[in-house]
């Protein structure tokens, strides 16, 4: 993609990926949940949400991203994703671990700096209303990019241009 061209489209485009990729996420959620489920019993027990996202990635055939993997991804470029909570985001990742981000259609925006702790993505932001988190990167086989919160929440990676394409 080049500077400018396509805008539109790339933004259409992760729409409609991530809604495609939500309603496969509920649809393979809600049939592990259906299968796997036992009886109802009085005591309510805790649920691990992590591994059950994880697990389902892995018949889907995704492979974790290591160190070297999630660098060359990211690196010098615009990602526009699909977060965890089913919001559009924009964040440039400049090859030395600064960062900036728009969402919410370009009303908020912050900064921070990322980094790659053994296979994980971190993020630090410089509002604490952005939240610092941690995430597992998986690849498909397609090679749609989603991610895992330390919550067992999906999001994904929909779109990559190289430089700071949105001036962020």
């Amino acid at each position: 993609m080049t500077t400018g061209a396509g805008k539109g489209a790339v933004r259409n485009i992760q729409r409609h990926a991530g809604i495609v990729l939500a309603v496969a996420c509920l649809v393979l959620a809600a049939c592990a949940s259906a299968k796997d489920e036992p009886a109802k019993s009085a005591a309510p027990k805790a649920e691990n949400t992590v591994a059950p996202v994880e697990e389902t990635l892995a018949k889907a055939g995704a492979k974790q991203a290591y160190t070297t993997d999630i660098v060359r991804l990211i690196a010098g470029r615009t990602i526009y994703g699909t977060g965890s909570t089913g919001r559009t985001f924009m964040i440039y990742f400049a090859p030395k671990g600064s960062m900036k981000m728009s969402a919410a259609e370009g009303k908020f925006k912050d900064s921070g700096t990322w980094k790659v702790e053994g296979s994980i993505l971190c993020y630090t932001w410089r509002n604490p209303k952005t939240g610092d988190d941690c995430e597992k990167v998986f690849i498909l086989p397609d090679g749609k990019v989603v991610y895992t919160t330390a919550e067992g929440k999906q999001g994904s990676f929909d779109a990559f241009g190289e430089g700071n394409l949105e001036n962020l």
